[in-house]
């Protein structure tokens, strides 16, 4: 149920890019230049998205309790942010990529664990445990004279 290359391709006509001024070391250009890149996606109302992509990403970001999903307008929107480079072009690719990597976190399907029977060799190590740990209990014991 993972999103396909061509879901992600088409994923970012989907998308809203906001710029602001970022915090932290920049310099002169500190004040002046907007590299902060906040990305913002409405899961509700995308095509790329299958319904039951968009049910299950929705529960899963609400059990996680993403401070990112957003409610605007009685829609949930996605928000993630990157700051992390002084250039707004590889904050905007970064930014991207995280809210991919946030999609298929989310939609990965979970592997149910098949139970297995312990081998002879754990079964005898185990007993061998319990033997050496029956011997020094028993060794404890008062000795009768």
């Amino acid at each position: 149920m993972l999103l396909s290359k061509e879901q992600i391709e088409t994923l970012e006509s989907e998308i809203v890019f906001k710029t602001s001024r970022s915090s932290g070391s920049g310099g002169q250009n500190v004040n002046k230049v907007e590299t902060r890149v906040e990305v913002l996606f409405s899961i509700e109302r995308s095509l790329v998205l299958t319904p039951a992509q968009k049910t299950l990403l929705l529960s899963k970001l609400e059990a996680l309790q993403v401070e990112r999903l957003v409610a605007k307008t009685k829609r949930m929107v996605l928000s993630v942010a990157s700051e992390k480079y002084r250039t707004q072009l590889k904050n905007k690719s970064e930014a991207f990529d995280k809210l991919v990597q946030l999609f298929q976190k989310a939609l990965k399907p979970k592997v149910k664990r098949i139970s297995t029977k312990p081998t002879i060799a754990s079964k005898k190590v185990r007993k061998e445990g319990k033997k050496r740990l029956s011997d020094k209990k028993i060794n404890r014991r008062k000795v009768d004279l």
